[in-house]
């Protein structure tokens, strides 16, 4: 986001239809389709094994359950992902804040997006925002996903191949999370070239990313607070 008149940041907020961003957000969303997932393969061979008698499973193949994992039950060092759509949530307006139109991504770090985004009532910088991108699709490639989960070294490489793209400076280790339930990151970094420092939650889905994004110039307590609220009551489905 940028400060009006002339937006430059991740998300930029925009005061006139007219203006340009130049760095992470962008005035037109001039977003890349990510490539369509390959059609499934299908075999046509049939098993003639007896219903009755437990099924083998070929070596190299891991037989999964039929019902999606939990935490609970995901093998060490990975996180269960739920089959759920990224691009259809439900948010909630965070205490002291209002919905914001013209907030735009110009570093689509996985191609086309959406975007939504709130302002508090009494904003002290333009640049001092939240809201939530979604990545439909992954131009850089889905994470491998065995069984429904996710490997949590695979989650921290891509948000850092993310951070490399978008040139941010750690403020704060990165932490696993979780938001609604899917696997997440939480950062702190600034982004030198926009001026600002941002919380942001990468949360990643079946073949498909979002990032809870929040950022302040001036007021970080107004910024930070909204952001916890906003976060704990999303939900996908």
């Amino acid at each position: 986001m940028s400060a009006r008149p002339r937006p430059t940041l991740t998300v930029l907020a925009l005061a006139l239809a007219a203006v340009l961003g130049t760095t992470s957000c962008s005035l037109l969303p001039s977003a890349g389709d990510g490539p369509l997932d390959p059609a499934p393969r299908t075999s046509s061979s049939t098993s003639t094994a007896d219903p009755g008698e437990p099924r083998s499973v070929p070596p190299g193949f891991l037989e999964c359950d039929d019902q999606d994992r939990s935490d609970a039950t995901a093998p060490a060092g990975s996180a269960a992902v739920a089959d759920v759509d990224l691009t259809r949530y439900a948010e909630v307006t965070p205490t002291g804040f209002e919905p914001a139109s013209g907030y735009i991504e110009d570093q689509p770090v996985e191609g086309d997006w959406t975007v939504t985004a709130f302002v508090p009532v009494d904003q002290a910088h333009s640049l001092d925002a939240l809201g939530m991108v979604v990545f439909p699709e992954m131009e850089l490639g889905p994470l491998e996903q065995t069984c429904g989960t996710v490997s949590w070294a695979d989650v921290e490489a891509r948000v850092a191949r993310y951070d490399e793209l978008r040139r941010t400076v750690e403020v704060a280790p990165d932490e696993r999370t979780t938001v609604a339930g899917l696997p997440a990151v939480k950062e702190t970094v600034e982004i030198p070239e926009g001026g600002y420092t941002t919380v942001a939650y990468w949360i990643f889905g079946r073949g498909q990313v979002a990032r809870v994004w929040c950022q302040w110039v001036e007021d970080a307590e107004t910024i930070r607070r909204g952001c916890d609220e906003y976060v704990a009551g999303l939900t996908f489905s």
